[in-house]
C-alpha cells in the first residue's frame, strides 16, 4: 500500500504532531507499507486567491500550478492508495497551512459536479484521482473532548 502523509505544523518536523505522525507511520511501514511524508512548512504553497480560474478558464487547474509545488502534492495523492493528515489544533480547528492546502484541494474539484458525499454533504465533484481514503491525526494539549469537535467535524464533513 502506498500511503502519503501530509504534516501541517508550522514547526515542520520539529513539532509533537510530527513526532506522532511518526509513531504512526512505523506502524505502516512495519506493516509492509510504502511511506512518503510531506512537510507543508517545508513546500511553496499560495495561498487561495478566490479568482475562480480553477473553476471558470481552467476547471480543475489553479493559476498557481506552475509557481508553487501544490500540484506536485497533488500527483503523489493520485499515486497514494491511503492519505495520512497531521495536524496541531490551533484555536480549536486544523492548522492554517493544512486549511490553505485544503482550499487549494477543493480548487481541483470540478464545481459544475455537485453530490452528497458518504456523510450525507452537499459538495463539490471531487476527481476521483484525489478523492482517496484518509487518517487524521490532531494533535493538542488539551484533554477536553470539546476542544477537538470543530477538528472532528471538519474532517467528517471532508471525508
Amino acid at each position: 500500500m502506498k500511503v502519503l502523509a501530509i504534516s501541517a505544523s508550522h514547526r515542520g518536523e520539529n513539532g509533537y504532531t510530527h513526532f506522532m505522525l511518526n509513531k504512526f507511520l512505523s506502524g505502516l511501514r512495519d506493516g509492509g507499507s510504502e511511506v512518503e511524508t510531506i512537510v507543508l512548512s517545508k513546500i511553496k504553497m499560495n495561498r487561495c486567491t478566490g479568482c475562480e480560474s480553477c473553476q471558470t478558464k481552467t476547471p480543475g487547474r489553479c493559476v498557481f500550478d506552475e509557481k508553487d509545488d501544490v500540484r506536485n502534492v497533488f500527483n503523489k495523492i493520485e499515486e497514494s492508495d491511503l492519505l495520512v493528515f497531521a495536524s496541531p489544533v490551533y484555536v480549536y480547528n486544523i492548522s492554517g497551512l493544512l486549511k490553505i492546502f485544503f482550499e487549494r484541494y477543493m480548487g481541483a474539484a470540478d464545481m459544475s459536479k455537485l453530490f452528497v458525499n458518504k456523510n450525507g454533504v452537499f459538495t463539490h465533484g471531487m476527481r476521483q484521482e484525489l478523492y482517496k481514503p484518509f487518517v487524521a491525526i490532531a494533535v493538542c494539549d488539551n484533554i477536553d473532548d470539546v476542544v477537538l469537535f470543530p477538528v472532528r467535524h471538519y474532517f467528517k464533513i471532508f471525508g
